[in-house]
């Protein structure tokens, strides 16, 4: 069986985040099965991790995960230069 999480990319998941300085995505399959994204925000927070699979207690997927980390980024980014999200990572 093939782990989830190897079938995606943080480095692909990147692309799909705002494009600023200190933006980071990473797909932590070692400790906690999770995706943790990082925003240079106005205020704390100043990264987002959400789990998936067997840690998720809500069963996400990876992708899920992810756009939740990529809602609050963008909510993050929106606040800070008005610039909205270009897809709606919420639905």
């Amino acid at each position: 069986m093939v782990d989830e999480a190897e079938e995606y990319s943080a480095k692909e998941f990147k692309k799909l985040l705002p494009a600023v300085k200190g933006v980071a995505c990473t797909i932590d399959t070692k400790w906690h099965n999770r995706v943790i994204v990082a925003y240079p925000a106005v205020r704390e927070p100043f990264s987002k991790g959400t789990p998936f699979g067997p840690a998720s207690k809500e069963g996400l997927s990876v992708q899920q995960a992810f756009n939740r980390c990529a809602a609050w980024a963008w909510a993050a980014h929106t606040e800070r230069t008005g610039e909205e999200a270009p897809f709606d990572f919420n639905a």
